[in-house]
């Protein structure tokens, strides 16, 4: 037989799952570049020792810098892909935080991001607590979406550098 629950059991709990949708964005915001960071610093130590690496027979060296720059562009392969995965998260966590809020009928932080990236712009109001402006409105501009699009640029700019210091004698 099915509970019924009252309407505030239910209003906390989507109240709750309303928070844990930050929660959720926070951790994978965070996860995302705390690996990425790990990663990036174990390539740039391996993207050090690459010249490090030399011997009599130049083919050998550049053989096994490529074997070194090919663990390189693993690891940076490696945190593409958990960037773009946890990313994905997060912008589940965004629709269901605007769903929530269409749901309540509430323009909260969720659809105002929306918004914000759509339009390529937020408005500043300058209201203060009394909702009186103390200034003119001011339009700042967004760059959207900026990081998703330079990341894929910035690891492949770091593997044609990692490629290039195979070569070099």
């Amino acid at each position: 037989m099915k509970e019924k629950h009252t309407d505030n059991e239910r209003l906390s709990f989507i109240l709750s799952a309303y928070e844990q949708c930050f929660n959720s964005k926070h951790h994978y915001d965070s996860l995302s570049w705390v690996i990425g960071g790990i990663l990036l610093v174990f390539v740039g130590v391996l993207f050090a020792y690459l010249p490090q690496v030399k011997g009599d027979v130049y083919l050998l060296v550049v053989i096994k810098r490529i074997v070194i720059a090919i663990f390189s562009w693993i690891f940076l392969y490696l945190w593409f892909r958990i960037y773009e995965r946890n990313r994905f998260w997060v912008e589940v966590a965004n629709e269901k935080i605007r769903e929530f809020e269409r749901q309540f009928l509430v323009e909260g932080i969720g659809i105002k991001f929306m918004k914000a990236n759509k339009d390529g712009f937020v408005i500043l109001k300058n209201k203060n607590e009394k909702d009186q402006k103390v200034d003119d409105e001011r339009k700042i501009p967004l760059i959207q979406n900026a990081m998703h699009r330079i990341i894929p640029w910035f690891l492949v700019a770091i593997g044609v550098a990692i490629l290039i210091a195979c070569f070099i004698p």
